[in-house]
């Protein structure tokens, strides 16, 4: 890490461990191409996060307990940080339509792109991100 394309890597934190190690383990290829890289999740999901893949470098934000929470506690992160133009931000399939819309609002001064791991999902999984989504869209 570190001056490559003024760009920050946000990982997104998740309850669910599987869900979250698949988004871990795609860190590696990325990695490399990154100035900064942020944990973001509630404390045990960082903590998991540091386990896994442990980088002495990573920010961690371990406040949040949302996503909405999760992008806007990253963003006063990056805020402190102007060379940073681009964000990254790491979550999963079933995950990232929700992410592509709160992030659309919270960082209307940077780009922006939602990195995704694939899995399978299961249709309750599938029901809770849509719930969850619906709920986001009805708060802003």
């Amino acid at each position: 890490m570190g001056n490559k394309n003024n760009t920050a890597l946000i990982v997104l934190g998740c309850r669910d461990r599987e869900r979250l190690r698949k988004r871990i383990e795609r860190l590696p290829s990325l990695l490399e191409k990154v100035d900064i890289l942020i944990y973001s999740g509630a404390e045990g999901e960082v903590d998991f996060m540091n386990k896994i893949y442990p980088v002495s470098t990573a920010i961690v934000e371990n406040k949040s307990t949302t996503t909405l929470e999760n992008l806007l506690f990253s963003k006063e992160i990056i805020r402190k940080m102007p060379w940073i133009k681009r964000i990254w931000i790491l979550t999963d399939r079933a995950h990232r339509a929700r992410v592509k819309f709160l992030a659309k609002r919270v960082f209307t001064k940077y780009r922006y792109e939602i990195i995704w791991v694939w899995r399978r999902f299961s249709i309750n999984e599938w029901i809770y991100e849509a719930v969850r989504f619906v709920r986001h869209i009805m708060d802003i």
